[in-house]
């Protein structure tokens, strides 16, 4: 199928391929329309130079990383004054907060949001972009928060990045019921909980990264992924986050990954690692390729050798 025309209706296009019925009576058609219409949302003509500078703008969106500060985004948004766009990039720039409603008169398909110093996402930063946001990243900031709710109505999120930040706990329900939503990248946080079904209904995800993590408390079923695609995998890297997992939802262990010395080094010393020895028949099955800091496996566990009375 070619390119469609920002410019043609849904309607003429299904005229068009002579669908008029099955547009108004067949649901795959519909979706493909749905998809039809976010994917024209974010289609954009750029405006002039004189408007987008110190920003710039080419096919994929509009790029503002020479903005600086705070003061220097909104007085770029101010002057450029909404639009469309596939994308959105503010990168290595001495941002703060990000505000309520900065974006409203945009509609943006992804947000890259990255390696700056933003220690505060208010609620409502990314009104306006609610129907056709695909992607939002956040990655390598300084947040201990996240507006997890303001999530709760973009249906057609397929990722979200915050990692690389100081987040501290992912509440209830935070990732749960998005239809589209196949990557959530939480890594290199400090995360130490996780609340009661984080990531409930999932139906698209397919990676879900918590590694270089601390958790020490999962909620009731905080990891009862119950609906998941088939390829999904779950990685983390501390043998804390492996015990959790081990006994809070085993079904997981089928989808997990563990970093080992990338993330978290397993000493494989102490009592903490005495459930390891009773459960190594399991564990062998799923921790496939699992060395402790000194280079033994599973297998050269015991009681005795790990340092536990």
């Amino acid at each position: 199928m070619g390119r469609i025309d920002a410019t043609i209706s849904m309607m003429e296009f299904c005229t068009l391929l002579k669908w008029e019925v099955m547009c108004a009576e067949r649901v795959l058609v519909l979706v493909l329309c749905g998809l039809l219409v976010t994917v024209d949302a974010v289609r954009h003509t750029c405006p002039p130079d004189n408007l987008v500078s110190p920003c710039t703008c080419d096919g994929e969106g509009i790029n503002c990383k020479k903005v600086g500060n705070d003061q220097g985004l909104k007085t770029a948004l101010d002057r450029i004054g909404g639009g469309n766009y596939r994308g959105f990039w503010v990168q290595n720039a001495n941002l703060r907060v990000l505000k309520a409603s900065m974006f409203q008169k945009y509609k943006i398909g992804n947000f890259y949001l990255e390696v700056n110093n933003i220690t505060e996402v208010q609620p409502g930063t990314f009104t306006g972009s609610e129907d056709v946001v695909q992607g939002i990243s956040i990655f390598g900031n300084k947040l201990t928060t996240f507006p997890f709710t303001d999530l709760k109505t973009m249906k057609n999120l397929m990722r979200i990045n915050i990692g690389r930040n100081q987040i501290t706990d992912i509440p209830a329900f935070a990732l749960s019921d998005h239809p589209r939503l196949s990557t959530i990248i939480l890594a290199e946080n400090q995360i130490n909980s996780i609340g009661i079904n984080a990531f409930q209904n999932l139906p698209m995800l397919q990676r879900l990264d918590l590694t270089k993590n601390a958790l020490t408390v999962l909620g009731r079923y905080s990891l009862n992924i119950n609906v998941h695609h088939p390829a999904l995998q779950v990685r983390t890297s501390s043998i804390v986050d492996v015990y959790l997992l081990f006994q809070s939802v085993p079904v997981l262990w089928q989808y997990l990954t563990v970093g080992g010395r990338a993330g978290n080094p397993f000493s494989c010393r102490g009592c903490e690692y005495i459930w390891v020895v009773h459960n190594k028949d399991i564990l062998r099955r799923f921790l496939i390729g699992f060395t402790c800091a000194d280079g033994r496996s599973i297998d050269d566990l015991y009681q005795f050798n790990i340092g536990c009375p």
